[in-house]
């Protein structure tokens, strides 16, 4: 099992962070390897919803989803993809924090890695959560 945490202080309400986050229209705004995202069904995020992703890989389009299994507004967002060859579960966490709000990205990746491996995978994924992370602040801020 791997886990990566990642966090950083967004000078604006936790309000406004959270309704940044979970709106499938400005995923693509802080997730650059993304082509086009959407969820089902459409209407507000819930228990249940699911976001699909399309992204670009080595030239090549890769489709993944990640299913809403916990949503507490303005709080938490969790979201798992079972794979067949591992599960992985994102959670975000929304605290508020002078004035401002405090967000920490989790991912959890199951399955069993070859050393070298995890590491590269570990150090890729905290790379990839805070560069997430400050696109969002950049954005929200308007620092970009």
């Amino acid at each position: 099992m791997l886990y990566v945490t990642s966090r950083i202080d967004i000078n604006q309400p936790v309000e406004k962070v959270f309704a940044f986050v979970v709106d499938v229209r400005r995923v693509r705004e802080w997730q650059s390897d993304l082509i086009d995202a959407y969820v089902t069904p459409e209407g507000p995020v819930q228990a249940g919803t699911v976001y699909h992703y399309i992204s670009e890989v080595l030239g090549q389009r890769r489709y993944s989803r990640m299913q809403v299994t916990m949503i507490d507004e303005n709080r938490r967002l969790l979201l798992t993809s079972p794979s067949r060859i591992s599960a992985v579960e994102t959670a975000y966490h929304f605290e508020p924090v002078n004035g401002g709000t405090r967000l920490t990205m989790t991912t959890h990746v199951e399955g069993t890695f070859v050393p070298m491996a995890r590491e590269m995978i570990e150090r890729h994924t905290r790379d990839l959560l805070q560069a997430r992370l400050e696109r969002i602040r950049q954005l929200l801020e308007g620092t970009s």
